[in-house]
């Protein structure tokens, strides 16, 4: 791995692509740990493989794994969904890098590109400040870059890729509910986040939403309400049910959303449906259909057995028309916190 350098990636000429611009890889790790996860692992497990079968018929998929019985395990289940789906066979390359779970867009690194080269900023992982353990986690951002043989620039602040969201042109979206939150980096201000945000990810705007879905224990963040679909556009949840808890956090997104402006243009704003409420252990789950995953020519988007299902998946394809949509069950995966693009990471191509 080539060191650590004290000038900035920004200063470096590196910037942030959008997940939309075309990518040469996906990370993803599989989990391990069952006393991780409150369900049976099985399905979990069932449910990863379709992802990985989808994503592997259009890019590479890396995947980590914890030792070989693992890779034994994820080639049986992987093989299994391929005959199921009747997708045929990708590029699936395993990774020896250990992991505490399996949330990849929180404990990998965020890959950075400068004309030719390609770097990776590795965070501070903490577990959210809720859950052990966590310290096999926080070293992932460091051996992925070293697997790669790139630059690893590292801050020393605990932020999780799903707290922020680009559209590859200079700005980031973020929620104040997660990125103020004490448990983070007690302390630190907005104008902190933006000069470390500019720093690191060349951001020249950064938008700040309220919160996120209630429920999340991720403390609000952004992936699970609001992305980028293009430059100058989001998809965003929205709920006419005033009696949603959701409803108050949604509608004071959507207001800030309309203040945006790009260029002294609007952002255009898409307003996605909630899923129907989903319960687990007496709790609603934060579910909702902007944690899809975008991979070359295809859109991965999760679904939860509802009449919503459908309109989601026509909202984000129109989005996206160039790309194929694919939806998969979300469920079992909910119920240990989180859905697809959580679980992921994409490595752009290089500009």
């Amino acid at each position: 791995m080539h060191p650590t350098t004290n000038v900035s990636p920004r200063l470096s000429g590196y910037r942030w692509p959008a997940e939309w611009e075309t990518q040469q890889a996906v990370w993803l790790a599989w989990p391990h740990d069952a006393s991780l996860w409150p369900i049976d692992l099985d399905p979990v497990w069932e449910t990863i493989a379709d992802l990985v079968v989808e994503l592997a018929a259009v890019q590479r998929v890396d995947l980590l794994v914890q030792n070989r019985d693992v890779i034994l395990r994820a080639e049986r289940f992987i093989k299994e969904s391929r005959r199921r789906r009747n997708v045929a066979a990708g590029q699936v390359v395993f990774h020896s890098i250990a992991t505490d779970d399996s949330w990849l867009r929180d404990i990998g690194p965020i890959f950075i590109n400068r004309e030719g080269q390609q770097a990776a900023v590795g965070w501070n992982f903490n577990g959210w400040g809720k859950f052990v353990p966590f310290d096999t986690d926080a070293k992932v951002g460091g051996a992925v870059a070293e697997s790669l043989g790139i630059e690893l620039f590292r801050p020393n602040v605990v932020l999780e890729g799903g707290a922020i969201d680009t559209n590859g042109r200079g700005l980031v979206i973020t929620t104040e509910q997660c990125l103020l939150n004490p448990n983070r980096n007690p302390g630190l201000g907005k104008a902190d986040y933006e000069k470390l945000l500019s720093d690191y990810l060349s951001a020249e705007q950064v938008v700040w939403l309220g919160e996120g879905l209630h429920n999340d224990h991720t403390d609000g963040h952004v992936d699970v309400v609001t992305r980028f679909t293009s430059p100058n556009s989001v998809v965003t949840l929205m709920t006419n049910d005033r009696n949603d808890p959701s409803f108050p956090a949604l509608d004071e997104n959507r207001r800030r959303l309309k203040a945006v402006r790009i260029d002294d243009l609007p952002l255009r704003i898409v307003e996605l449906p909630l899923p129907d409420p989903l319960m687990f252990e007496g709790q609603r789950l934060a579910a909702g259909y902007a944690n899809f995953v975008i991979a070359n020519g295809l859109i991965v988007v999760p679904t939860y057995g509802c009449d919503a299902d459908a309109a989601a998946m026509k909202i984000i394809g129109e989005q996206f028309p160039d790309r194929r949509v694919v939806g998969l069950s979300a469920i079992e995966l909910l119920k240990g916190g989180g859905a697809f693009h959580c679980l992921s990471q994409q490595q752009p191509a290089l500009d």
